[in-house]
Order: C-alpha cells, then sequence, then structure tokens
C-alpha cells in the first residue's frame, strides 16, 4: 500500500520566483497610521541601536513611553545601516516580547517569509511561537533550527510537528530519539 502512495513532499507550498515579500521595509504600522517614517532612524548605527534595545528593561515603568515604543517598533521601518534588515525585525519583535506584547512580536515574524530567516529571527520567532501559545509555528522553522542548533527542543519539535501532521510513526520515533538524547 505505501508503494502505491506519491512520496510526500517537504515544503508543502513553495513562493513563486518574485513575489517573496520584501523584508525592508517591515512592519503593520504607516505614516498616516499612528506609525512613524520608513527613514525614521535615517542612517543610525543598526547594531547600536539592537543593542539599545536589548538593553532596555521591559515592561516600562511608563504606559505612554510603552504605547510610542510600540509603535515605533511597530511602524514600516527602513532598516538602518550596518545590521541585517531581518535581525532588525528579530531586534524590534525580542523588544515587543519582553514588554509582554506578544501579538505585536507575531506581527512583525510572520511580516518576514521563512526563507529569509536569520538565526537570530528563527530564535525570536520560536520564542514568539511560545509567547502566543501557538506551538505549532514551530513547525516551518524546525529544520532550519535544527541545522543551527543542537538544543533538546528542536527535536521535540520535530516530533510535534509529526504529530500535528498525523504522522504517528514518525512523531514515536522522534520523541524516542528526544528521550534518548
Amino acid at each position: 500500500l505505501e508503494e502505491m502512495q506519491p512520496p510526500r513532499p517537504t515544503n508543502y507550498f513553495t513562493i513563486p520566483e518574485g513575489t517573496a515579500r520584501p523584508v525592508n521595509p517591515v512592519g503593520p504600522l504607516e505614516p498616516g497610521n499612528f506609525g512613524l517614517g520608513a527613514t525614521a532612524f535615517g542612517n543610525s548605527n543598526g547594531i547600536f541601536l539592537a543593542s539599545l534595545m536589548r538593553r532596555i528593561d521591559a515592561p516600562l515603568p511608563s504606559r505612554w513611553t510603552s504605547i510610542l515604543l510600540r509603535r515605533a517598533l511597530l511602524s514600516r521601518l527602513q532598516a538602518p545601516s550596518r545590521i541585517h534588515p531581518v535581525d532588525w525585525v528579530a531586534a524590534r519583535a525580542d523588544l515587543l516580547l519582553r514588554m509582554g506584547e506578544a501579538d505585536a512580536a507575531r506581527i512583525l515574524t510572520q511580516s518576514v517569509d521563512r526563507e529569509f530567516y536569520t538565526p537570530r529571527m528563527i530564535e525570536v520567532a520560536a520564542q514568539t511561537a511560545l509567547a502566543t501559545a501557538d506551538p505549532s509555528a514551530l513547525c516551518p522553522i524546525v529544520g532550519p533550527a535544527q541545522e543551527l542548533s543542537d538544543e533538546p527542543v528542536w527535536a521535540l519539535a520535530e516530533a510535534m510537528c509529526a504529530a500535528l501532521e498525523g504522522e504517528p510513526a514518525p512523531a514515536s520515533g522522534h520523541a524516542d530519539q528526544a528521550r534518548r538524547q
């Protein structure tokens, strides 16, 4: 019976050539919709800005500061110089997560096509999936994550994703392998 069925593709869909979404700028808020202008950060050093964002203690003590920062982070912004545009999106989503804005972080991470994910974006997308109680969002990034990391969470995620796809035998095998590790 198995010989008669065609092999199952590893990717269920592909993005046709030339239709991928741009990674620069990314964000749902336009300047006319409470967002900042696309070049709000001008010629700033993106590495410095991402470092500064990592140092912000969140949540912020002021409600109004939090609202303003959330709007800035969700604005459709060009990546500043000296930082990869996808890493810029990841830095913004990471700060939103630490501010308690998991749904906003999800909007940003899902605005970038998986083919463009960097190691930092994979890490933030995984945190976002868990923060939004959407473990199935880990499934598209399991393969690339396993290439970058030996963390046991990815073996468990692979087992979970196989189970969600309705394949109990591979799910059980992956879970057993994770247990042995």
